[in-house]
């Protein structure tokens, strides 16, 4: 007999995508940038929100961000896993580095989404893609778990 838990389908409750700005960047262009990860029908009526703070130094940094929810979440989702490249093919092989709990963190290279592009990165000026998954999905190898959010991957993993 199969738990409550168990029986639950995992899907896409929401997605957050965001930037760090800093002084010598045009936050126009950060803005630009988050919003090439966005179909072109949300991409129009996407909201981005700044946060001011300040650095370690006192020089000021913008945090840029941009929240979906639903059905946007999921076609975001689904619109930034496609162009995921064979490159970046390391998402399937160690997932464990991507997933925590019922979060899928992902973070683009800012200069390659400069170009219109979508690189994978592991460094720290990049774009943070956050999949907030409701729903059972512990022990899900991470294309069972696409598959089951209903995000196409294209079959290039």
């Amino acid at each position: 007999m199969q738990t409550k838990k168990e029986e639950s389908v995992p899907s896409v409750r929401s997605l957050s995508i965001s930037a760090i700005c800093h002084a010598t960047e045009d936050p126009e262009k950060v803005i630009e940038c988050l919003r090439s990860f966005l179909p072109p029908e949300l991409a129009t009526k996407a909201h981005p929100t700044v946060r001011t703070l300040e650095g370690h130094y006192g020089n000021p940094i913008k945090i840029i961000s941009i929240e979906f929810t639903k059905r946007e979440a999921r076609t975001v989702a689904s619109f930034i896993l496609k162009d995921v490249t064979v490159a970046d093919s390391e998402l399937v092989r160690s997932p464990e580095d991507f997933l925590e709990g019922s979060k899928i963190y992902l973070r683009f290279s800012k200069f390659e989404a400069l170009s219109g592009r979508r690189r994978l990165d592991r460094g720290s000026d990049t774009i943070k893609v956050v999949v907030q998954i409701s729903g059972y999905i512990k022990g899900m190898d991470f294309r069972g778990l696409l598959a089951g959010l209903g995000i196409s991957e294209r079959g290039q993993f």
